[in-house]
């Protein structure tokens, strides 16, 4: 059996990645690939404890429960998909925890030291748009997060260059795409550099 990759999408909230992950998955599985869709935090309980306590916890202990949740989440969830010969396509993973936690008063070494025994995907795209995408889209939102309504736009751009530039730094095969185009134009692309891994 053909063994799987692992693609994982990271970026600022509103720079859409659940909506190119769930295209990506839609063109990967017309080309007849299988594909695994997942997300972090997880359903699991540690994970849903993540999102309904955003504004219970802060700084270190928020990135030891992300850490957690994503190593629970690699070796129950995303290793056996690719084993089985799925592409797991991922919303959120590392660069999120290393931008976030970092705009959290985490230091990047500190992000890394918990998240260093992940997996590294095949492919990990940081999706970009312009402060005014990003703050048009989560102005369509009936709720934002915590992060999303203490941190500039601008300032979580910075984070995920920072967290990219991080990872390629570790090995990982990073590429930042911009989310400011059509969806086919951003689908075309990511599909394209997954063909290239």
């Amino acid at each position: 059996m053909r063994k799987g990759r692992f693609l994982a999408f990271d970026g600022p909230n509103g720079a859409g990645k659940s909506t190119v992950a769930a295209a990506v998955g839609r063109v990967l599985r017309k080309k007849g690939l299988r594909v695994h869709r997942t997300k972090e935090p997880t359903a699991t309980e540690l994970g849903n404890l993540i999102r309904r306590k955003e504004t219970t916890y802060y700084g270190l202990s928020l990135a030891y429960l992300v850490a957690a949740d994503r190593l629970w989440h690699v070796e129950n969830e995303i290793l056996p998909a690719v084993a089985r010969g799925e592409t797991v396509v991922c919303d959120r993973y590392v660069a999120s925890s290393l931008a976030l936690q970092y705009l959290d008063g985490v230091s990047l070494k500190s992000v890394w030291e918990l998240n260093c025994r992940c997996v590294v995907p095949s492919l990990n795209v940081v999706l970009l748009a312009s402060p005014r995408t990003l703050a048009r889209r989560l102005s369509s939102r009936n709720r934002l997060s915590r992060f999303e309504s203490t941190i500039s736009r601008a300032a979580e751009i910075a984070a995920y260059e920072k967290a990219a530039d991080f990872l390629r730094g570790k090995g990982y095969n990073v590429h930042v795409v911009a989310n400011d185009q059509s969806i086919d134009k951003v689908v075309t692309r990511v599909t394209d550099l997954l063909r290239l891994t």
